[in-house]
């Protein structure tokens, strides 16, 4: 299944939740220098469930975003992608002047309702070679 644009027409998948806004609060938080704040939305979607490397890991990796990153420029959403029916993932990008960090977040729905797993973080977009198909430019005459 590859990663479908969310569009009007394809709003994404109904995982009970925000996760658009989830996105954008992250960013901006992170954007601005607040990695405790950016925590703290990654601790409610989660339902407080410590993500593996801690909150602390997490902290810093924000940290170093935003000192190394330079000046924000925005975020995509790019995609979300069905990997059962208790598993989602969506796919944002944000963009910095001197780094552009892919955000992999990966939503389980467990007896609680839909939770946010786990959150990757990477300054490597390889993973999106394999989502996004390949469109060749026009041949020229």
């Amino acid at each position: 299944m590859s990663v479908t644009d969310m569009t009007p027409a394809d709003g994404g998948p109904d995982l009970g939740f925000d996760y658009r806004g989830l996105v954008a609060d992250l960013l901006t938080a992170v954007s601005q220098g607040h990695q405790d704040r950016a925590v703290e939305a990654v601790g409610r979607a989660s339902g407080g469930v410590v993500m593996a490397g801690g909150w602390d890991d997490l902290r810093k990796q924000f940290a170093v975003i935003y000192g190394g990153g330079g000046p924000y420029a925005g975020y995509e959403l790019l995609g979300h992608k069905r990997l059962s029916a208790r598993l989602h993932k969506v796919y944002a990008v944000g963009h910095w002047e001197r780094v552009v960090v892919l955000f992999t977040v990966t939503y389980a729905h467990t007896p609680a309702g839909w939770r946010l797993v786990t959150l990757a973080l990477s300054d490597k977009l390889d993973e999106l070679d394999a989502l996004a198909p390949f469109v060749p430019f026009p041949t020229a005459g």
